[in-house]
């Protein structure tokens, strides 16, 4: 019998640990069979999925033996939280809940559910080329703030809603915390799971030190936030954007140097979305197995 358990005195919420509970037991049943069986998908990044309950958006973690490794986990989420707040960067307000089986524990993330209206790319795509800039700018303040302060950030535009007119961030999921002597807090591994088997061993040993440098850098940042605007119709405003980018570098990026990256990034998660959909016909339709999360290319079509 499935149990879910507040981590801690939590106020935001109004799931009861039965919904929650509830919600968990056809997640699960969704990864077995595939069929949403009344799972409301609200979103799907590369890695994850965002699921809809009543007045809440909701990101799971694959299941793990140990509750403390979760409960580390979540207290370093509240403490990237208050450290994003201390430098000025609005938060949507945010819980995390762990649900409990016999074999395993899952967290659960849990914010207030935004409209896709509010969402930064959708409100710029509706605004002019000065207001776009604007928001960007708004943006670029908190990413000079959290490499002041040594607080990792991930500002790509579908991590923000816009709400009285200020960026309101989303994603709070990877806490980019660092210790003393510049070593990572976050526990890797509960992100590593989430990749298909096939290529955990890669991304661990090549790619996942580099990924969470690249957030502390603004070089990283910056490239990284520019050169993603495409994947939401918004490459067009690479131009516009480019120079308030700019002006934050020591380094100037050149639009060589976006498009590269632009490639760069457009190969290495093809490459992993082939790797999920091989995982999901291996574990469904050859071992009669659920997928160990929500699968986002079940939800995320081409390449």
């Amino acid at each position: 019998m499935l149990a879910a358990t507040p981590s801690k005195d939590l106020t935001m919420s109004s799931i009861s640990d039965a919904e929650l509970a509830e919600l968990d037991a056809r997640v699960i049943d969704m990864m077995r069979t595939g069929v949403r069986n009344e799972v409301e998908i609200i979103g799907a990044g590369e890695m994850a999925c965002v699921i809809g309950l009543g007045d809440h958006a909701l990101k799971r973690l694959p299941p793990v033996s140990e509750r403390a490794r979760l409960e580390s986990y979540g207290a370093l989420v509240d403490e990237y939280v208050a450290a994003l707040e201390q430098v000025g960067v609005r938060v949507a307000e945010t819980e995390w809940r762990i649900v409990s089986s016999e074999t395993n524990q899952v967290a659960y993330i849990i914010q207030e559910r935004v409209s896709a209206a509010s969402l930064m790319p959708d409100v710029v795509r509706c605004g002019t080329e000065t207001e776009a800039v604007a928001l960007l700018e708004q943006v670029l303040d908190h990413v000079d703030a959290c490499v002041l302060a040594g607080i990792g950030i991930d500002p790509q535009l579908s991590n923000w809603s816009i709400r009285d007119g200020r960026p309101l961030l989303l994603d709070i999921t990877t806490p980019m915390l660092r210790d003393e002597k510049g070593r990572d807090r976050l526990d890797t591994e509960l992100f590593v799971a989430m990749l298909p088997a096939l290529i955990r061993g890669f991304v661990r040993r090549f790619m996942i030190g580099e990924i969470l440098d690249k957030n502390f850098n603004r070089h990283g940042i910056l490239l990284d936030l520019i050169g993603n605007i495409v994947n939401y119709g918004l490459g067009h405003l690479t131009p516009v954007f480019l120079p308030a980018i700019n002006a934050r570098l020591e380094q100037p990026l050149t639009m060589k140097e976006v498009r590269a990256y632009r490639r760069s990034e457009h190969w290495t998660w093809s490459a992993i979305r082939r790797a999920f959909r091989v995982e999901q016909f291996w574990k469904r339709r050859v071992l009669r197995q659920p997928t160990s999360h929500l699968l986002p290319s079940e939800y995320l079509r081409g390449d």
